[in-house]
């Protein structure tokens, strides 16, 4: 059974996952997913900080675990501004 508590121990281990391996704060986290076996969550991380803000530049990564808390795989999948909205592209 899925619980808050389980949800976020997931997305915990993830976002530090990624800030460890990248050496970067995480932003947030903009999606978490079950699928095929693997929670799937999407993370922003600042890439690059600009004057004036809107101009700062996110990286959108996909981690993947299973329900044991093992990293399968992780993946950069896309960019954005602030001031735009990330559209995930289908497979």
């Amino acid at each position: 059974m899925v619980t808050n508590r389980n949800i976020k121990k997931i997305c915990n281990t993830a976002v530090e996952f990624l800030e460890n391996l990248l050496n970067r704060k995480a932003e947030g986290i903009v999606n978490i997913s079950m699928e095929e076996e693997c929670w799937k969550i999407h993370i922003e991380v600042l890439e690059r900080k600009a004057v004036p803000d809107t101009q700062d530049q996110f990286g959108i990564y996909e981690v993947k675990l299973d329900d044991n808390m093992n990293i399968l795989q992780y993946r950069k999948i896309g960019m954005r501004k602030r001031t735009e909205m990330f559209v995930e592209e289908e497979d």
